[in-house]
């Protein structure tokens, strides 16, 4: 599972920045309860994902730092909505009444504000590296999230329903076709009013 990955990658990341000489493949093995092997393949998505990680070999031992020796874990994901790296971004998201005392009583990130609406909603902002985190988290919350800015999330999270929806309509019609009836209407094209 995802969520089993990220957390356990989650805990190498912690480790390493208090390791004073860096972690082996087996004691990575060993923390995340993986093989070798899985172990290999999580410090390479780690270094993929951009988490300045350096590789060193030691006779057939690898091991892994951060780099520099001085380097702080918080700093580095300071504006990541959850754990991931890339460009500065300034988010508004608007909240639906009801779910806004949901969303604005808890803390999302160290940079949001939250502006409560006339209707009884709520415009949450955030500043976040990347937009891949927060496209997923506003699709976690369905039809009561809507983004207002930036245009890029908007698309990012039209383009994942519309797959979404593309999935689903899909099986509609292959339920029609078994049916015998014939697709006459293109269901890719209807949009709410």
């Amino acid at each position: 599972m995802r969520g089993d990955q990220l957390s356990r990658q989650w805990r190498v990341l912690r480790r390493l920045e208090v390791s004073r000489h860096g972690l082996t493949a087996a004691e990575v093995a060993e923390e995340g309860n993986v093989s070798l092997r899985t172990a290999y393949r999580d410090m390479d998505d780690l270094q993929l994902a951009g988490f300045p990680i350096y590789t060193e070999k030691e006779g057939k031992t690898t091991r892994w730092r951060f780099v520099p020796e001085s380097f702080s874990f918080d700093d580095y994901v300071r504006h990541s909505f959850r754990v991931m790296q890339d460009e500065l971004y300034a988010v508004t998201i608007r909240i639906s009444p009801s779910w806004a005392r949901y969303i604005g009583e808890k803390i999302w990130h160290q940079s949001q504000r939250i502006q409560k609406l006339i209707d009884g909603g709520i415009e949450i902002s955030f500043r976040v590296a990347g937009l891949d985190e927060i496209r997923q988290w506003v699709l976690g919350i369905g039809p009561e999230a809507v983004v207002v800015k930036p245009d890029e999330l908007k698309q990012l999270v039209r383009q994942s329903l519309e797959q979404t929806l593309a999935q689903y309509v899909s099986e509609f019609l292959e339920g029609f076709s078994m049916l015998g009836v014939e697709e006459s209407v293109d269901w890719m094209s209807v949009r709410r009013g």
